[in-house]
């Protein structure tokens, strides 16, 4: 996910940005992980448990500091998330794509960012708890394969 925080109020420092950040991987991780697995075939070998997690990787930009020291190999595989000072949250283009981006609030909470975070997956936000809503996303990787609650 690349942040773009060019923002100006106090809580585009470093700090600000870890603690967003975390706060953010925090509820990826509560809301989205531990959850489902799948099952399904790839070439000959049958898989009957594979556990389901997201681990989403953040490229942050921001002038006058440098968070993201280093630049990602795999550029054109992000989506931009546009950080502003308020408002509410929205696609540029009311759906989500790696060719869109969504401006996010800074003063909203990392659980509104999870709802959006499960459309870049694939699934809706109302449907996000729900094992059948990843079948897709699952499939795209495992062919035929099946998601179960854990």
């Amino acid at each position: 996910l690349k942040f773009d925080f060019h923002i100006s109020f106090n809580a585009t420092t470093q700090n600000g940005i870890h603690n967003f950040l975390n706060q953010v991987d925090a509820q990826i991780e509560r809301r989205f992980n531990k959850k489902f697995y799948a099952q399904g075939t790839v070439g000959s070998k049958t898989y009957t448990r594979v556990l389901i997690e997201f681990e989403p990787r953040y490229w942050v930009i921001n002038p006058g500091t440098d968070y993201s020291s280093k630049n990602p190999n795999d550029r054109t595989d992000h989506i931009e998330i546009k950080m502003k000072a308020s408002g509410s949250p929205q696609w540029d283009t009311g759906t989500p794509a790696d060719a869109y981006q969504l401006h996010f609030p800074y003063n909203r909470p990392a659980r509104v960012f999870a709802q959006y975070f499960a459309e870049m997956v694939g699934v809706s936000s109302s449907t996000m708890s729900t094992a059948s809503a990843y079948q897709a996303t699952i499939r795209s990787v495992l062919a035929n394969g099946t998601v179960h609650d854990i």
